[in-house]
């Protein structure tokens, strides 16, 4: 979906079906995660908070406060750990938000097959541009001939 670093409607919408079925799957904490991940990718188009504008940072903070304010987790949007978190909104909108390394961690404690936490490492290669030191040779081979 971010390869073109374009989210396209018809990419959110494919995102959504695949996470319905895996939701026939996954933990209870899980299915909450993507559901406020997809919810975030239909209101703001972004899978990190570092993408939105001011105006949507406003608007989260106040989507967060009304969801933390309902008295049911259950009938909050917010997913159940974000949820529960006791910080502050104004100053930790980051941690409320559920970007993509969240939701691949959240995958991979599901699993309870893989361990380690790796938020920061998926941010090392996302964040990188293709080419970015200009060395990929074109065309750029598996096996050069010498």
């Amino acid at each position: 979906m971010d390869d073109d670093n374009i989210i396209h409607r018809h990419e959110v919408i494919d995102v959504e079906n695949k996470i319905g079925v895996a939701c026939l799957v996954a933990h209870t904490n899980l299915v909450s995660l993507f559901s406020q991940f997809v919810y975030q990718l239909k209101i703001y188009g972004v899978v990190y908070i570092r993408s939105m504008s001011e105006e949507q940072k406003a608007h989260f903070a106040d989507f967060v406060i009304l969801e933390k304010s309902k008295e049911n987790i259950h009938d909050s949007y917010l997913s159940r750990s974000k949820y529960k978190l006791k910080l502050q909104v104004k100053n930790n909108l980051d941690e409320y938000f559920v970007s993509l390394d969240d939701l691949i961690q959240g995958i991979r404690d599901d699993l309870a097959v893989v361990q380690g936490d790796v938020h920061k490492e998926i941010e090392h290669f996302i964040c990188i541009p293709y080419n970015h030191s200009s060395l990929i040779q074109s065309p750029s081979l598996v096996d050069p001939v010498e």
